[in-house]
């Protein structure tokens, strides 16, 4: 681009330069010509400058045009009409949506043959020569859509993108030939007939200027170029001017003739087999074919060991990371160190474009972002769609608040309605029914507010398309006033108006389809940020910013797929007859832009071998070329190594400081004062200075006191052989060494708690009630007991939360307690009874009717094995009682204890001797975890039984038995544990000591997990 604007201050007077236009690549080429413009000249008028694709009709040239003609049909009209051609398709059902999802490769292999003068048939007649299996199912495809959508072109009125872009360049070319017109084209080769017609009738005028692109060896022209070659386009285009590139005068200083990087393009025409024959069947010249033949032997011999400076490449540097998040580490991290240079970072894939916007954003880098994003990305399309989600479906709570957690209308409001309708309401079916719950808080803000939610979102939308893209647009500005003066409110309401406006109905055989084709619309419009042009960091496609000049080049994602890309259009023809078509499009050029970047000051490439979970990629070939070609010359580097010493942390003194706290523990205070500890699983490989990589998120470095670690124990078994008590009394809070960090506000007279470094937190308190399930959670994982019990946490089943295997265990313990406790021995069919009850409690059970059939399904199995098992034990039992609840008050340390407890089912015979049973959904424990005291529920509860706190009369606690109930044979399976008075009694005193130890001393250790399922292990925090 200077280049560009040196030639135009150089041949145009400040006077002629307003009548001057200039046609580029690209948008973005433009602005940086104006912004060049301005700071080499200062000048106040600047040219007319606009993309190749914005060429449009002006002046007088306008009304010789009729007015059909200056009319093209919209993006989103071509997407709509082809979508309804191909939903129409008879031999083939495509929806709606699968038809949307088609259009865009079909628009543009239209458009493809039209710009090259080309027909369906002339394909057709290309692949007759070697059939595909299926080319004549797809030709038949192809060949109805075209016609229909010629006849849907005319009947509109309108023109396709071909014609209009025909039309508007012969204006163009009108307008040039007047004498007080200028036109440059620069950086355009042309890539079809059209433009090379276009750039052909520029070149014949007396007014109008080309500046070709760069090019690497003149003398590789002398050969005709395959279509899939990177120059075939320039040749294409020197012939129909019938011209020789040295008829073409060089602009700007010349550089060496040759590098060692030609051989990225030069060793294709070589290897290719092109010096041994000509597209037209004439002979090469042998004088040119030796000469470089000659160039090639030359480049082939290099020693690179003995490589010139001048040769040398040390500008280029490549860095293979493991999956893509260490990738956009690598990259930020590179932008950071060189923020105040301009720098590109070319990609070609939106999904990993986002991941490397959102490391760059996290280290507060700005950019300028050239792919931009779709609409569907913003929260107001996001509104919109969510509020159509609810008006095209019946009542789903999920969707519901999908819709209420968009930031645009989050309120506190929304937060009390999420927490009433969590948990068991979480499946509720019916907005009444949400209503119902909504009255009974007696909150009039949130019933009022819930109303009025209701009678918005619930109401009749119409069916066609254009009715419910207007109710949802009109509640999405009722939800959200200020939603049209939110970025990018401009280009999200150009498209809902042009919906609107071309009165867009897509055939809806079913209204729940609306919603996914409104984002597939939104998915294929872009939006970009606004004032972002001045920045530095610039990502693009490599086609956006070839002919720009950059400080460093990062070419990113270098894997197969990504910079050299297949042809878009290949979905429908296969890849050899675009070439015989000369449409192909892809490795080739994408050879040549690669090309042109690693002429830049400064080039990293970067590779991620792993990307969304898949492993196993494979490297560019370009990448692989280049590797080839400099061998050693091409510098390597590892993840996070470039950075300079400045960038670094010296770790050596942290980790001397940390020895000498564990070793005079007393001296923390001091020792910590404006220190900071690093160490994450990444991060503990320190380089050969002792220096640790600057690169990795800061994590609080996990210190353990030794002393401690040596009373408790070992950690694999950290309970003595007694009823879960730790093995070492020594557990002693200790404030000195103590990192203080606020855990909750909720510990009622406790203002802060402390996670110590001996691996316990504190508390000045202990709750007065607890129940039997708590005194196992206290001996299994202490941590848990201590989040639950004292900071009173507890973990929610949160909307959309599907239903758990715990939740069908309460239900079948409900219908077993109905049963049990409305038992008649003189009911003739008990199956039938259990199975009826099971229903009943299911309809009043708030569930997905997709769950309650499954439950339904599944207790019928374990209905018949019940019964049988309820009678067979009831015949050997005087008594039968069902889900009693007991307690027993202790004195535990000077603290009145409470124990609660709920017993499934107590049997006591005619001797006064009981059994207590539980039924289990889930795994049993083990005998040995009972009899050791970790699994003490059913133990505790023969206790209370023995003591009377269930207050029935009994002689003896003879048995506890554990009822596992399957859905699978063994339906019934019994783990049955036999009991005395006296193992009761040790089984007391063990509880009684763990109980003592923890109320006396209020440590509870963090690093003692023996539970299957912790909900609170994210707290505990132990893998730090």
């Amino acid at each position: 681009m200077d280049i560009v604007a040196d030639f135009i201050l150089d041949n145009f007077a400040k006077e002629s330069i307003s009548n001057l236009k200039i046609i580029l690549p690209n948008g973005f080429a433009c602005l940086n010509l104006q912004n060049i413009l301005i700071k080499k000249q200062n000048i106040a008028i600047l040219p007319n400058i606009i993309p190749f694709s914005n060429i449009m009709a002006e002046g007088e040239e306008i009304f010789s045009i009729t007015s059909e003609n200056l009319e093209p049909i919209t993006f989103l009209q071509e997407r709509i009409i082809l979508a309804e051609i191909i939903h129409n398709y008879p031999k083939i059902q495509f929806s709606i949506t699968q038809s949307l999802q088609f259009c865009s490769t079909i628009a543009e292999l239209f458009y493809q043959l039209a710009c090259n003068n080309l027909s369906i048939d002339s394909v057709n007649e290309i692949e007759k020569m070697n059939p595909s299996k299926h080319w004549n199912v797809i030709y038949e495809f192809l060949k109805y859509t075209h016609q229909q959508w010629k006849k849907q072109i005319e009947l509109l009125g309108l023109l396709d993108r071909v014609n209009y872009q025909i039309t508007m360049m012969e204006a163009e070319i009108a307008r040039l030939k007047r004498a007080d017109t200028n036109l440059i084209v620069a950086g355009i080769i042309g890539h079809n007939l059209i433009s090379w017609n276009f750039l052909k009738n520029v070149a014949n005028s007396p007014c109008g200027f080309i500046i070709l692109p760069p090019i690497s060896n003149r003398s590789l022209l002398e050969y005709d170029k395959p279509e899939e070659d990177y120059l075939y386009s320039l040749k294409k285009l020197l012939t129909i001017l019938n011209k020789d590139l040295s008829d073409f005068q060089p602009l700007g200083n010349e550089q060496q003739h040759h590098s060692i990087l030609d051989q990225i393009i030069f060793e294709d025409i070589v290897n290719s087999g092109e010096l041994d024959s000509r597209h037209d069947g004439a002979k090469p010249i042998d004088n040119n074919r030796r000469a470089i033949e000659d160039e090639v032997t030359k480049f082939s011999s290099i020693d690179y060991k003995d490589l010139k400076t001048s040769e040398s490449i040390d500008c280029i540097k490549y860095f293979e990371l493991e999956d893509i998040f260490q990738e956009a580490e690598q990259i930020s991290l590179i932008c950071k160190q060189y923020s105040d240079k301009k720098i590109a970072i070319i990609v070609n894939n939106q999904t990993t474009k986002d991941f490397y916007c959102n490391s760059l954003t996290k280290y507060s880098l700005e950019f300028q972002d050239l792919l931009g994003d779709n609409l569907t990305k913003t929260l107001a399309s996001s509104l919109i769609i969510s509020v159509s989600e609810i008006l095209c479906n019946d009542f789903d709570i999920k969707k519901l608040f999908l819709l209420l957690k968009n930031p645009f209308i989050n309120c506190k409001l929304v937060a009390k309605l999420e927490l009433l309708m969590s948990g068991k309401n979480r499946f509720t079916r019916h907005f009444n029914q949400m209503l119902s719950l909504v009255e009974k808080t007696n909150d009039d803000a949130l019933i009022n507010w819930c109303k009025k939610l209701i009678d918005l979102l619930y109401t009749n939308s119409g069916s066609s398309f254009v009715k419910i893209l207007k109710s949802s647009i009109k509640i999405a500005e009722k939800l959200y006033p200020n939603i049209w003066y939110e970025q990018p409110a401009t280009e999200l309401s150009t498209f809902l108006s042009s919906l609107i406006k071309d009165n867009c109905n897509l055939t809806l055989s079913n209204k729940k389809c609306f919603p996914e084709l409104l984002k597939s619309l939104m998915f294929s419009c872009k939006y970009f940020a606004h004032n972002n042009y001045s920045k530095n960091i610039i990502i693009g496609k490599a086609e956006d910013l070839m002919l720009l000049k950059f400080d460093l080049v990062i070419l990113a994602d270098f894997n197969q797929g990504s910079l050299a890309s297949s042809s878009a259009v290949n979905q429908w023809i296969n890849e050899q007859t675009l070439k015989k078509l000369h449409i192909a499009t892809g490795y080739a050029i994408h050879q040549y832009y690669f090309y042109l970047f690693l002429h830049n000051a400064q080039v990293i490439i970067t590779r991620a071998k792993r990307q969304d979970s898949k492993a196993g990629l494979l490297p560019s070939n370009l990448l692989l070329k280049l590797q080839f070609i400099l061998q050693k010359s091409l510098i390597s580097e590892n993840y996070l190594t470039y950075l300079s010493e400045n960038n670094l942390v010296d770790v050596s003194n942290n980790v001397n400081m940390v020895e000498s706290i564990i070793a005079n523990p007393t001296n923390i205070s001091s020792s910590l004062q404006g220190a900071t500890l690093v160490a994450t699983k990444q991060s503990r490989e320190v380089n050969r200075n002792g220096l640790l990589r600057s690169g990795f998120a800061p994590q609080l470095l996990k210190v353990k006191n030794r002393h401690c670690e040596e009373t408790v124990g070992r950690r694999s078994n950290p309970y003595d052989k007694f009823h879960g008590l730790p093995r070492s009394r020594t557990f002693a809070r200790n404030d000195d060494l103590s990192l203080t960090t606020v855990l909750s506000n909720n510990v009622e007279n406790t203002n802060r708690v402390s996670h110590n470094h001996s691996g316990y937190v504190y508390s000045p308190i202990f709750p007065e009630v607890i129940s039997v399930t708590d005194i196992e959670m206290l001996v299994r994982n202490p941590y848990s007991f201590y989040a639950k019990k004292i900071l009173n946490l507890r973990s929610k089943d949160m909307i959309g939360q599907e239903s758990k295997i715990s939740e069908f265990g309460s239900f079948v313990h409900k219908v077993l307690e109905q049963y049990s406790k409305n038992y008649d021995k003189l009911e003739n069919n008990k199956v039938g009874l259990i199975l009826e009850i099971s229903n009943n409690i299911l309809q009043n059970t708030i569930l997905p009717a997709y769950t309650q059939k499954i439950w339904q399904i599944k207790f019928i199995p374990i209905a018949e094995s019940f019964i049988e098992f309820d009678e067979k034990r009831r015949s050997d039992f005087q008594y039968v009682y069902s889900e009693c609840r007991g307690e027993i008050l202790l004195n535990i340390g000077g603290q009145e204890l409470t124990i609660i407890g709920v017993a499934d089912r107590i049997e006591v015979d005619e001797l006064g001797a009981a059994v207590i049973i539980d039924y289990k959904t889930g795994s049993l424990p083990s005998k040995k975890d009972v009899e050791a005291g970790l699994s003490p529920q059913l133990i505790i509860g023969g206790l209370m039984l023995q003591e009377g706190g269930f207050a029935i009369k009994v002689h003896s606690v003879k048995q506890v038995i554990y009822v596992k109930i399957s859905i699978s044979k063994p339906i019934i399976q019994t783990l049955e544990i036999d009991l005395t008075k006296e193992g009761l009694d040790r089984h007391k005193q063990g509880m009684m000591r763990v109980l003592e130890y923890y109320v006396t001393n209020k440590n509870f250790p963090y690093d003692i997990d023996l539970l299957k399922y912790d909900d609170y292990a994210h707290l505990a925090r132990r893998d730090l």
